[in-house]
């Protein structure tokens, strides 16, 4: 079965340390009904779910088995289709602190027009 990229919300561009290119189309997808997002890597799989602006989260590349990273989810404007945050790498065999806050950057956005969109609908009187 072939991949669907019309949903996707790709890492387009990182700054900071080379191991952050390990980011790249990496994506998020926008769930509307809960409005949250889920986080996928390039291979399409799926590795947190259930995430809303402004949490971190943590995972393990597959292809990269001794790298730990841990990410802050943004979004950037008002629409849901394109995600900032800062990023985070620590070995697998390091204890890293919780208060380790992540200081790299990421972007990533779907493909579309680019116009501004209301994220949830709201109810308007007649």
């Amino acid at each position: 079965m072939e991949h669907d990229q019309a949903n996707d919300i790709t890492i387009g561009s990182v700054t900071g340390p080379t191991d952050g290119q390990d980011l790249l189309k990496c994506y998020f997808r926008f769930d509307s009904t809960r409005q949250t997002y889920s986080f996928f890597d390039k291979y399409h799989q799926e590795l947190a779910r259930n995430l809303r602006p402004g949490e971190h989260f943590r995972f393990v590349l597959p292809y990269v088995p001794d790298t730990r990273w841990k990410l802050h989810i943004s979004r950037n404007g008002c629409t849901p289709t394109t995600v900032t945050g800062k990023w985070k790498t620590n070995d697998m065999h390091v204890e890293s602190g919780a208060s380790e806050e992540p200081d790299q950057s990421y972007q990533a956005q779907a493909g579309g027009t680019g116009d501004c969109e209301p994220i949830a609908t709201a109810a308007t009187a007649p």
